[in-house]
């Protein structure tokens, strides 16, 4: 979908898989954005194998938009 910018070379980008949205880390390097991966840790010390997108799930369409909005009601201090 679309890459949002948000502190120098830091952003995020909205992805749709299968109906679900996510929202994953983003970073630019050479004029290209890249998404950030990376081993996910699975008890202290030991890391999965393969990595993956450091990405946060918001669910389906509705989910995602609703969760959104509550970020956006905790960082302004105002109801959406």
């Amino acid at each position: 979908m679309s890459i949002i910018k948000t502190k120098d070379k830091h952003g995020f980008e909205i992805v749709e898989y299968n109906g679900e949205y996510s929202l994953i880390a983003t970073y630019e390097n050479q004029g290209k954005d890249w998404q950030k991966w990376g081993r996910e840790r699975v008890a202290k010390g030991k890391y999965d194998e393969k990595e993956r997108p450091f990405k946060i799930t918001l669910g389906d369409k509705k989910m995602a938009v609703a969760a959104l909005q509550k970020v956006i009601e905790e960082l302004s201090d105002t109801p959406f």
